[in-house]
């Protein structure tokens, strides 16, 4: 279940730069309680849920690695399109692409 209102005023004190409260829980799974086994996540805050998204310049961000890297992604993915990432890392002097099956 997302709080969203959490979520947007969450947002917005990042947008000016207070990340204060980035702690508080935005998100929380109804996990029932006979399919815990102790190692789940029950809930995620916004710091976390927030880095699981590439961020709104996230170009930016690729141009700043230095080191070579490989960006690995599956060919059948349901939320990304990959045949976009070999445009979105073209000219980038050490970034290699590949995919596979899954």
């Amino acid at each position: 279940m997302p709080y969203i209102g959490r979520i947007i005023g969450l947002t917005m004190l990042n947008r000016i730069g207070f990340r204060f409260f980035n702690n508080m829980i935005v998100i929380k799974f109804n996990l029932k309680r006979n399919a815990r086994d102790g190692t789940e996540t029950l809930h995620d805050s916004y710091a976390l849920n927030t880095s699981l998204h590439p961020r709104r310049n996230y170009k930016d961000d690729l141009w700043k690695i230095t080191q070579p890297f490989l960006l690995l992604v599956g060919r059948e993915d349901e939320v990304f399109i990959a045949d976009e990432y070999p445009k979105v890392l073209a000219g980038h002097p050490t970034a290699r692409f590949g995919s596979c099956p899954a």
